[in-house]
């Protein structure tokens, strides 16, 4: 990386709104070859007065280097960014010392060594059986929209709570023990799927919670719940399963506002979640779209549970799971 950026950096960590608490130490690893007085002076130029930064000689990108002059337990976390070293012969240098790349090739090599030191990084922490600690990566190369920028995925920072999930959903069982058959089909014939709304219900329209289960039902999946992603990482995530009460399941409301941020989890059958994904119909983070369910909402049913979709005739033709079959 060029000087000016990295004390830019260290400047933004010492002093603005993001800054660190006063008193924190920022070690610099790499293999550079830093005199404790060019830190100073460095430090001194950029009116870096609250952190204590020190130097550690040597490569990050050898575990063997990294095992044994850091402990990387210590740290609360860490930042990982190219390196004008890592560059080679054939890099140009710009005029603040790091490196101008001139084709993809040479930042994919970039990208690799990033990834190495993280997972040199990663792997010192497990071997030490110490907790994951925060790690952020430059990234040279990208083609399409990071997470970062796709408000339609989880934003990085946030999980779901398996164990909440499981929580609820044996008090549902509990509560009807007939949904254990369907439990124990999961990993089997069936499997728990995330989907977008917008599978089940158009933009703006207006739906009970007992309609969307009425419209996955023709499409032969079961609703268990639901949730919406966060606008922010200091928003929780929170998962509600199967809501209780009739007020609460036949409140009408929009589910589908067009951001993409309310998702359901459905149990489908697993040859529809792999024909999904081999057509590639994947709708948020670690979501599939299952087989049927890319079918205009009005060609599904509207009513509460019981009714018959739109279109499936009232004799003795088949319904709408029959034709899907």
């Amino acid at each position: 990386m060029g000087h000016t950026f990295m004390w830019s950096l260290l400047a933004e960590l010492d002093h603005s709104h993001q800054a660190l608490p006063a008193g924190s130490r920022v070690t610099l690893f790499n293999d550079h070859d830093w005199t404790p007085e060019l830190l100073e002076s460095r430090c001194m130029e950029y009116g870096i007065h609250n952190l204590r930064v020190c130097h550690v000689k040597g490569d990050p990108r050898s575990r063997s280097e990294m095992q044994k002059l850091i402990d990387v337990t210590q740290f609360k976390g860490a930042f990982v960014v190219c390196d004008s070293l890592w560059g080679g012969d054939g890099g140009q240098f710009s005029g603040d010392g790091g490196l101008r790349l001139l084709s993809q090739a040479e930042m994919l090599s970039l990208d690799a060594a990033v990834l190495l030191v993280q997972l040199n990084i990663r792997l010192a922490l497990e071997e030490a059986h110490h907790p994951n600690i925060s790690i952020i990566c430059e990234k040279l190369t990208y083609v399409g929209v990071t997470r970062f920028e796709d408000d339609a995925r989880l934003p990085l920072g946030i999980a779901v709570n398996s164990a909440s999930f499981a929580a609820k959903a044996l008090t549902h069982v509990a509560v009807d023990p007939r949904f254990l058959q369907a439990l124990l089909t999961l990993g089997m014939e069936s499997d728990v799927t995330v989907q977008d709304v917008s599978a089940f219900a158009i933009e703006g329209e207006e739906l009970s919670y007992m309609q969307l289960q009425a419209r996955a039902a023709s499409v032969r999946q079961i609703v268990m719940g639901y949730y919406r992603i966060p606008a922010s990482v200091s928003e929780p995530l929170e998962m509600v399963v199967n809501p209780q009460g009739l007020e609460e399941r036949s409140k009408l409301q929009v589910w589908n506002t067009g951001d993409h941020r309310c998702k359901l989890v459905t149990i489908a059958k697993k040859k529809d979640v792999h024909a999904a994904r081999e057509r590639g119909q994947y709708s948020g983070f670690g979501s599939v779209e299952a087989s049927g369910c890319t079918a205009d909402s009005s060609d599904l049913a509207s009513a509460a549970p019981g009714a018959p979709a739109s279109g499936s005739s009232s004799g003795g033709g088949e319904g709408p799971a029959e034709q899907l079959r």
